[in-house]
């Protein structure tokens, strides 16, 4: 399995599949330096700092419960289980499909635990969006709504494919809400466990 080492687009729960079945969970509790060495030395490969961040971000996640209260924690285990860069002095806002990608794969999640600076950094990243409807798996960081138009508009959105005009703002969040859960759906299904085992036979 020394493929999933070597490729992005890999999903938490395939890094901890293979790290629990190789190591049992001692592999939550090791620094660093003594984790990659040990991966490096069972699977024979080296690890890009990319995944590095990724497996440092499961391991955050199993480990501590900084996910759910802490803003800037959040945002780089969003980020690495992405794939994207992690800096940790910069705030840079992830996308909502990031955060449900993040969500999904690294779950299942205990909503009730999420504390305010999250739920608040969450809606502050949908807004940057422009998405007022969130997907079912982030629905506990839904703001309410004042403005009674646009809490009845927010009810009547789905998320489908539609012909919304300039004005449709039922229309428009249909779109959006279709695209974000589309984009999360499409990465998942692309992952293919047996070509990580296919590829690391014909080595």
């Amino acid at each position: 399995m020394k493929e999933v080492f070597r490729r992005e687009g890999v999903p938490p729960k395939a890094y901890h599949s293979v790290l629990n079945k190789t190591f049992s969970t001692e592999w939550y509790q090791w620094l660093p330096e003594t984790l990659f060495s040990e991966i490096e030395r069972e699977f024979d490969v080296e690890v890009s700092e990319i995944v590095r961040d990724k497996i440092l971000a499961i391991q955050t996640f199993v480990n501590t419960d900084v996910f759910y209260h802490d803003a800037a924690a959040f945002e780089h285990i969003v980020m690495a289980v992405n794939d994207a860069d992690v800096v940790p002095d910069e705030v840079s806002l992830a996308s909502p499909e990031e955060i449900v990608y993040a969500v999904t794969t690294l779950g299942p999640v205990d909503d009730k635990q999420f504390e305010r600076e999250v739920t608040r950094y969450i809606q502050i990243c949908f807004e940057n969006a422009g998405l007022l409807v969130y997907p079912s798996n982030v629905r506990f960081a839904q703001p309410e709504y004042l403005d009674e138009r646009l809490k009845k508009a927010v009810q009547q959105v789905r998320p489908v494919v539609t012909d919304a005009a300039p004005h449709d703002l039922v229309g428009r969040q249909s779109n959006k809400l279709y695209k974000c859960i589309r984009s999360v759906v499409d990465r998942i299904a692309a992952y293919k466990p047996e070509e990580m085992t296919d590829n690391v036979q014909s080595t």
